[in-house]
């Protein structure tokens, strides 16, 4: 039988808020994209397939008898109802991310904004501008040579490679700490920065994709609506 003396000690109070910190903010933009999809999908489902049905009411109203029965009005209810549904589901979800999205960059900038400055200051100290810039250039040079150490190509392809590389959020914030006439960088400049540009340029991609996947789920059934409307 266990003593009670060998039962670890349980952990002080303010060990785990941490822990729970990061397990609420992981959770946060996940249920914001749940309870966003259960809320939007049916509604644009709903909004989507009654455009689609309206307008197929008023094709089927001016259509020809002979021609009516040649398509079938079952035939004409089904695709109204599977583009309405696939249009709404697509269009629903790519609005729950975006919301998801959003939640996110609020969760990721209390996180920073809540990061201690002492600790932050440990990991990342100081550097003269030029002594930044110039460790940068040298991981991208190491970059470059890892990515083509095995391949024989020509040097347009490395300078290629290192442009695009140069893409990176980390050569957007030296570029504006130049601009700033910053002389040194260090954990203040790097939060701030990530703050005001570099969380929204992280997650621009996510948000430019669900942007894309909205406007193809309210395109599609606008441009049949506007066909069936033509048609008739």
């Amino acid at each position: 039988m266990e003593s009670f003396a060998s039962r670890p000690e349980p952990a002080p109070p303010g060990a785990l808020q941490p822990v729970r910190a990061a397990v609420a903010g992981v959770l946060g933009p996940i249920r914001t994209f749940v309870v966003g999809a259960l809320v939007l999908v049916p509604m644009h489902v709903v909004a989507l397939t009654g455009l689609l049905f309206a307008t197929a009411t008023l094709l089927t109203r001016a259509m020809p008898e002979s021609l009516l029965g040649s398509l079938g009005t079952w035939s004409l209810n089904l695709v109204v109802v599977v583009v309405g549904l696939l249009s709404g589901i697509v269009a629903g979800l790519a609005s729950a991310a975006r919301r998801a999205t959003d939640r996110l960059e609020s969760t990721i900038r209390d996180a920073v904004l809540g990061m201690d400055t002492a600790a932050g200051e440990r990991r990342i100290p100081a550097l003269p501008l030029d002594e930044a810039r110039r460790r940068y250039e040298a991981i991208l040079d190491r970059i470059v040579a890892l990515m083509f150490e095995r391949l024989q190509v020509p040097q347009f392809v490395h300078r290629l490679a290192r442009r695009g590389l140069r893409q990176a959020p980390i050569d957007d914030f030296l570029a504006d700490c130049e601009a700033r006439g910053l002389s040194q960088v260090g954990f203040a400049e790097v939060r701030n920065w990530s703050i005001a540009t570099g969380i929204p340029i992280a997650l621009a991609p996510i948000r430019r994709q669900a942007s894309i996947a909205r406007a193809i789920g309210l395109g599609i059934p606008a441009i049949a609506a506007l066909l069936l409307f033509l048609i008739r």
